[in-house]
């Protein structure tokens, strides 16, 4: 489904046959298999949150993942080559669930946009274009990222309309 006014969160549903790199198929910056998880790979991701909330809870935080966000819970930063970086980072807040948000680094100037995609379902149907922040590297508002949902950062090129996705968390 191509939203009509890409300025306001919709629903998407995730389309192979779009264009590349356009709201409804975005180019996958950890890999365009990652667009839609399969059942056990969604699955997985589930059971992996799980297992560091878990760890967290027993006071375990040097078995958790690194990432590249000093400070944040878990993390992961994209590049798209020449042009910038999307980050995507989680914190654990009191309630044992994470908190999702996106920042980008951008080389040069143009007309960037980034903002998050929630989904319930792997990647098949997302609400996109949430916690949106234009033309800046400030961080976007917080957005739940307990199961079942799952989160990814974007980036989107105003010009060349150009959409780049980390894979889901």
């Amino acid at each position: 489904m191509t939203q009509a006014n890409p300025s306001v969160p919709a629903l998407h549903t995730y389309n192979p046959n779009a264009p590349l790199s356009s709201f409804d198929n975005p180019e996958i910056l950890d890999g365009q298999d990652q667009a839609l998880l399969s059942p056990q790979q969604f699955k997985n991701l589930i059971a992996a949150k799980q297992a560091r909330l878990a760890q967290a809870k027993a006071g375990e935080t040097s078995k958790l993942a690194g990432g590249c966000i000093i400070g944040a819970y878990w993390s992961t930063c994209k590049q798209y080559p020449g042009f910038g970086q999307i980050n995507l980072a989680t914190e654990l807040r009191s309630d044992h669930h994470e908190y999702a948000t996106q920042q980008r680094w951008i080389y040069g100037s143009g007309m960037w946009e980034t903002y998050m995609d929630i989904s319930r379902d792997g990647g098949a149907n997302w609400y996109g274009r949430k916690r949106l922040v234009i033309n800046s590297t400030s961080w976007g508002a917080f957005e739940y990222d307990g199961s079942p949902n799952v989160a990814r950062g974007c980036l989107h090129n105003m010009a060349t309309h150009y959409v780049g996705c980390t894979g889901w968390h």
